[in-house]
């Protein structure tokens, strides 16, 4: 789609591969979607997201 765009928030710093991310675990998640081999197939975030509209 040319016109169109969905944005959804996806971030991971990278310092915490060094132990040096927030309290060594990273930024908490409001909702975690695991990955899963469906996830070679389709969008399960996409999905997610236009379920929850």
């Amino acid at each position: 789609f040319d016109d169109f765009g969905l944005i959804y928030p996806t971030s991971r710093d990278k310092r915490i591969d060094g132990g040096k991310g927030l309290a060594h675990k990273g930024v908490p998640v409001d909702k975690y979607i695991a990955w899963s081999p469906e996830s070679i197939y389709k969008d399960v975030e996409l999905d997610y997201c236009l379920e929850c509209k």
